[in-house]
């Protein structure tokens, strides 16, 4: 079996897998890697954000998976890179090596992580052949579709998942919920902005919405630096995704000699401008008001805190801030603990909305972009034993942990089927952030890892 992991790993991280760009270039690149580690592909392929994905099936050749077996699932999509400017180690699309460092996007979240599972697939005993498969999904990032797409369309039904996340081979059997609240408002009758205005760009520090306490907010940042002021905000553009922590900003607000000589003074870049706009101060105050009310509803409807979850308490991130014309777009979540049921929180939401478009005489919708209730796997799942059976024989830390961010394991879950999470690399304060790294010796660690998996469970 001629397999090179790290010539792999090249051309993974080189195929632009970005959720919104679609995931074949990465799903050509493991069918590859398939073919040359003698399994079987085939796909289900869908349109998902406007673009052709695909979710891959890999199993052993001339054997389709049976039902009741193990499924080794890893995402092959990726958040945007961000700022390219921040990328200081390396292009996020060329994986560089610095002794058993490895840097791009999506060397940790997930993609590589692939890699080693269908190494331990090709290496299953005989005894296993039909019961195990490998799942490489698309859009885990916006709203898990490809897992989804998967339990809904079931070419098989599998008893056990094991979920791709960077989780440092710890095992994760459980983790918090996701809500994800996507604002759009519109200004009938738009109030022109200012027509010399000033441009401010506010710089942040990326992370991932599940710990924004180790990112910095730039859409925050920007709010509260001109509210300090008395700045009104007539064009706002930050963020890229509700699950990332936004490093850039730019607000448009009205030209004052003193405000550009206060933003210059706290290190934000300054530019004039000047031309016909409409105005969205409105949209933002509404749109800034029902972002509070998320949170109230949150913290009334659940537990206060579970201390298995390292932030022990529900968490909150404000990702997206657009303008287009008189229309105003937000994007903002909530990391739920167990307890908080997300399609009620939607609901008073909505609500809420509702109330206060009609009071300002604007129109707002609110999409359920995700709506992911929290995972826990009983006790006695033989998954389970399974997994911590595999971590004492590798000498790793065999206990179970909680996780705060949200997971394909909860689609799961919610379809019958019995999911952990496990994987290679660290996801705080490194998944979602600009010299994204991985461990390599974690890496193929982890490869021996689901090779342990497949043989305790169905070998």
């Amino acid at each position: 079996m001629d397999f090179d992991l790290l010539s792999a790993a090249r051309d993974l991280i080189a195929a632009d897998s970005v959720s919104a760009h679609g995931n074949l270039r990465a799903v050509e690149v493991l069918e590859n890697v398939a073919r040359t580690l003698g399994l079987e592909t085939f796909r289900q392929e869908a349109v998902a954000l406007g673009v052709p994905q695909a979710n891959l099936i890999v199993h052993h050749r001339g054997v389709r998976p049976r039902d009741g077996g193990l499924l080794l699932v890893t995402h092959t999509d990726t958040v945007g890179p961000g700022p390219l400017d921040l990328w200081t180690k390396t292009n996020p699309f060329e994986l560089l090596q610095e002794g058993d460092t490895l840097y791009g996007l999506g060397v940790a979240d997930v993609k590589l992580d692939a890699l080693v599972k269908l190494q331990a697939l090709a290496n299953a005993p005989e005894s296993a052949r039909g019961k195990v498969a490998f799942l490489g999904t698309y859009v885990e990032e916006v709203g898990c579709l490809g897992a989804k797409h998967f339990v809904r369309e079931p070419p098989f039904r599998p008893a056990w998942a094991a979920c791709g996340e960077p989780s440092e081979l710890r095992i994760i059997d459980a983790h918090k919920g996701y809500l994800v609240a996507h604002v759009i408002l519109e200004d009938a009758a738009p109030r022109p902005a200012p027509d010399d205005r000033l441009a401010i760009t506010v710089t942040g520090k990326a992370a991932h919405s599940s710990t924004p306490h180790l990112g910095i907010n730039a859409i925050d940042r920007a709010i509260e630096f001109c509210r300090a002021h008395r700045a009104t905000i007539h064009r706002i553009e930050g963020g890229d995704l509700a699950n990332k922590v936004p490093a850039r900003c730019v607000v448009e607000v009205e030209y004052a000699p003193q405000l550009e000589e206060a933003a210059r003074a706290q290190g934000h870049v300054c530019e004039r401008t000047s031309g016909a706009a409409d105005s969205i101060a409105r949209l933002l105050d509404l749109g800034l008001g029902l972002r509070e009310r998320l949170r109230e509803i949150v913290l009334a409807s659940g537990p206060a805190e579970n201390l298995r979850f390292d932030p022990a308490t529900a968490v909150f991130n404000h990702g997206v801030a657009r303008t287009k014309g008189s229309r105003l777009e937000l994007m903002f979540d909530a990391r739920l603990l167990p307890g908080h049921d997300p399609v009620e929180i939607f609901e008073k939401l909505e609500a809420e909305g509702a109330r206060l478009a009609t009071a300002a005489n604007v129109r707002l919708s609110i999409d359920r972009n995700r709506a992911s209730y929290p995972m826990e796997l009983r006790p006695d799942s033989p998954l389970r034993r399974a997994a911590m059976e595999a971590s004492r024989r590798l000498g790793l830390d065999p206990e179970p942990q909680a996780k705060p961010t949200n997971t394909e394991g909860g689609v799961f879950v919610s379809a019958g089927i019995d999911a952990i999470v496990f994987g290679p690399g660290r996801s705080t304060g490194n998944a979602h952030t600009a010299n994204e790294w991985q461990s390599l010796s974690q890496l193929r660690r982890a490869g021996e890892w689901y090779d342990a998996l497949i043989r305790n469970l169905v070998g």
